[in-house]
């Protein structure tokens, strides 16, 4: 005997057939008159590599997936979390700091250490928390964390926290992409708005007190993420290293044969340029003059005025407070570090973030990130043999 189907069955069924039937037939008028899908929008595609970039949701659990290293090898195993800069860019031209720490490690301590990187380009400390808390059963010796920038290339646009939670939930980010497919869905949204734009600058500036509040809250963000991420360790018995985050801050947004062709441009900057520009005249009036520590400090002025997606100075202030706060973390102040070489060497930005074919904000060059891996190195040495680390 056939059981007859519930009640509620029946009438969710009636509830659903109708709609999808519509969308049906309009899909397929749609398909008769060739209406263009969103997905095939050049525009559209390069946003979504992009937000795909930034929070795809299935990067997690491919990319830190535990593989038994300090296990299988029984050496002591080094986890590097972070960015592109951590991850190498331009990917290619640049050998990862990870890479390096794991050549020098093996030539102080042979057969002793395994290094596995963990970088991943346009990720921020949302990812470094997830991805530490998805390897958090594997053996594991020690954490080193160099992120901060992309917390502010993701996050400082106008409404900060729709961006925070869809870095959350990207699985729920995913149904644009399949409604882009619909052709029907495509021509609704041609409507509604036009085209997205191929370029999003997600940095540019807000008007305050937006500007003070988006700051703020991609500040705490991060700092929330990284304390979970040293309180999940301290219950591993893992201890962690805090890398201070190093920018550009004086050949971007111009290189340093254009600084005063920039500043004396006839088109004006926006007005809410003017504290920006004049801190960054002065920086450039003391590296004129000698002065190469005033120079530094007067273009981190200047970056922490228009940060162009790069970390500000008081999230270095709080990994600071951080290291200070937890027995099992350390720090490795590698920005007084590259200060100081740049001030014995004098301030040339893109000796430090760039080459002869690319000058960049934020992301270390061969050179730079060769000085990262030796201070993190000098650091883990002088804790090994038990001495004060540097």
């Amino acid at each position: 005997m056939t059981t007859p189907a519930p009640r509620w069955l029946l009438r969710l069924l009636l509830v659903l057939i109708p709609p999808l039937l519509l969308f049906g037939l309009a899909e397929a008028l749609c398909w008769t008159f060739d209406v263009p899908r969103l997905a095939d929008n050049e525009n559209f595609q390069k946003l979504e590599f992009m937000r795909e970039c930034r929070s795809g949701s299935d990067l997690i659990e491919t990319r830190c997936a535990p593989e038994g290293v300090g296990e299988a090898t029984k050496r002591r195993s080094i986890f590097v979390f972070g960015g592109s800069s951590v991850q190498g860019h331009p990917i290619g031209e640049t050998t990862p700091f990870a890479s390096h720490m794991q050549v020098m490690l093996d030539q102080r301590h042979p057969g002793e250490y395994a290094v596995r990187n963990l970088g991943v380009a346009c990720r921020d400390s949302i990812y470094v928390r997830k991805c530490a808390e998805t390897i958090g059963g594997e053996a594991q010796d020690l954490y080193v964390i160099y992120a901060g920038h992309n917390d502010f290339a993701n996050f400082m646009v106008a409404n900060p926290r729709l961006r925070i939670f869809s870095e959350e939930h990207p699985a729920l980010f995913d149904f644009p992409a399949i409604l882009a497919k619909s052709r029907f869905y495509s021509l609704l949204a041609s409507w509604i708005r036009p085209p997205p734009r191929a370029k999003v600058a997600s940095w540019v500036r807000l008007p305050d007190p937006e500007w003070g509040e988006a700051k703020q809250i991609a500040l705490d963000e991060y700092t929330r993420n990284i304390t979970r991420v040293i309180e999940q360790a301290a219950e591993l018995g893992i201890r962690v290293v805090l890398v201070t985050v190093v920018s550009n801050v004086s050949e971007y947004p111009a290189e340093q044969a254009r600084w005063h062709k920039m500043l004396d441009r006839e088109r004006p900057f926006p007005e809410w340029l003017d504290p920006w520009k004049e801190q960054f005249r002065i920086g450039v009036e003391e590296f004129e003059a000698g002065r190469p520590g005033e120079s530094i400090a007067a273009f981190e002025r200047a970056r922490d005025l228009s940060m162009g997606g790069r970390a500000p100075s008081e999230l270095n202030e709080r990994l600071r407070e951080l290291s200070r706060a937890y027995d099992h973390v350390d720090l490795v102040d590698f920005e007084r570090s590259l200060h100081r070489v740049g001030v014995e060497e004098g301030l040339v930005g893109c000796n430090f973030f760039g080459t002869q074919t690319w000058c960049d904000q934020f992301h270390p060059n061969p050179r730079t990130q060769h000085l990262i891996a030796q201070e993190i190195v000098k650091h883990l040495v002088a804790s090994i043999r038990g001495q004060q680390p540097p």
